[in-house]
C-alpha cells in the first residue's frame, strides 16, 4: 500500500486513521448529522465512529499486489 501521509482526506478515500490510538484503513464518510464516519470496505464489519480521538495518517494513494 502506498500512504500520502498528510494528505488532506476527502469523502469516499481510503484513509490510514488512528482512532484510539489503533491504525485502521477505512474509507472517509460522514454521516447525516455531520460526524465522522470511517467505513469497512468488507460488509462484515461494522463502521467506526470515533468516540474520543481520531487523526487521519494519510491517504491511500496506490495499492500494490505481488503476483
Amino acid at each position: 500500500m502506498i500512504v500520502e501521509r498528510g494528505a488532506p482526506a476527502h469523502l469516499g478515500n481510503v484513509v490510514v486513521a488512528v482512532v484510539d490510538g489503533e491504525y485502521t484503513v477505512k474509507y472517509f464518510d460522514r454521516s447525516k448529522d455531520g460526524k465522522i464516519v470511517l467505513q469497512p470496505g468488507n460488509p462484515n464489519y461494522q463502521p467506526i465512529i470515533p468516540r474520543n480521538e481520531m487523526c487521519v495518517f494519510g491517504k491511500v494513494v496506490g495499492v500494490i499486489r505481488k503476483m
